[in-house]
Formats: C-alpha cells, sequence, structure tokens
C-alpha cells in the first residue's frame, strides 16, 4: 500500500546486514545515512544509498519516491577509480598532449593540475593537459602555466552499475 502522509517501515540493506527503521514518508532518507553507518561500522561517507537501482539523492523522502511499506534502501561502499599518477620524462624538451576520457559511469572526482573538464553527447567526461618536459623531470601546464612533477586524476562511479575500475582513453600526442 502506498503512503504518501504518515509512516513507513523501511528495511536498510548492506551486503548480509539488515536493520529496519520506521520513517515519517516526508522524512529525508539520507538522515538514516549516520545511523547505518554507525551500524555496520563503516564511514558514511564511504557507502551509497539505492532504491529500486537508483542512487538516492540528498532531498529523496519515502514519498518522493513512492516507497511502499516495507521497501528496501541497498548500501554500498562507493566505487572509487585507482589514484592513477601520469610521469612523462625526456632528456629533452618535449611537448606534449595528454588526452583523458571516462566512460559515463564514471565522473572525476580530482584532477591535478585543474584543467577544464569537457564532456560529449554520450555524456563522457574529457579533459586535456598540454605539457612541455623539462629535463630536471618536471612539466609545465600550458593551460594554467603551472610547473608540476606529475599528472594525477581519480574518479568515482556515478552508476550502481560500475563494480570494476573506470574505463578510460588515454592518448599521449
Amino acid at each position: 500500500m502506498l503512503l504518501y502522509s504518515g509512516k513507513i517501515n523501511i528495511t536498510f540493506s548492506f551486503g548480509f546486514q539488515q536493520f529496519s527503521a520506521r520513517l515519517l514518508t516526508t522524512q529525508k532518507l539520507m538522515t538514516a545515512m549516520p545511523v547505518a553507518a554507525a551500524r555496520w561500522n563503516v564511514c558514511q561517507n564511504d557507502i551509497i544509498p539505492s532504491y529500486d537501482g537508483r542512487r538516492i539523492w540528498i532531498d529523496d523522502t519515502p514519498a518522493s519516491l513512492r516507497m511502499e511499506d516495507g521497501d528496501t534502501v541497498d548500501f554500498q561502499i562507493e566505487q572509487k577509480g585507482g589514484k592513477p599518477v601520469i610521469y612523462l620524462y625526456s632528456p629533452s624538451e618535449v611537448t606534449a598532449t595528454v588526452k583523458l576520457s571516462l566512460v559515463p559511469a564514471w565522473s572525476f572526482s580530482a584532477i591535478y593540475p585543474v584543467v577544464p573538464i569537457g564532456s560529449d553527447a554520450s555524456g563522457e567526461q574529457k579533459l586535456e593537459w598540454k605539457v612541455t618536459t623539462k629535463a630536471d623531470g618536471t612539466l609545465r601546464e600550458h593551460n594554467v602555466g603551472v610547473d608540476v612533477a606529475y599528472l594525477f586524476w581519480e574518479a568515482l562511479c556515478v552508476l550502481f552499475a560500475c563494480g570494476h575500475f573506470p574505463e578510460t582513453n588515454i592518448s599521449l600526442t
């Protein structure tokens, strides 16, 4: 039975661990995050809730998601792509362009040095560093005009179907 006012029983599930709570249908589901994290002994920043295969966002309530009494909110550990560092070295000065793109299931969470992130029609995120190598091992990044020792990127899964490290396309020209 669909309820739009009053209270609703919701089961919160993380792997094989579960607990139930009674919430107001207008109560934000994210208010359960601290309780769930404490119960499962995980950092609340490391778990992501979903309902019916879709991520639960900060303002979502049982009513806004049209939840029914007894429905389940599933939690999973947030998927993170490794912390790839890109080093370029040449004994003589070389100018190069490093292009990096992610499939739509992933999103850049950190890049260094910071350059603009673009996207194409399919939702694939892309970035480009234009660098010149120096004999001392540093790089001059021309988009922002800084000297760095390396290029860095990190990605987070934005869809629940990830389950693996991000598919990337890195090219060097």
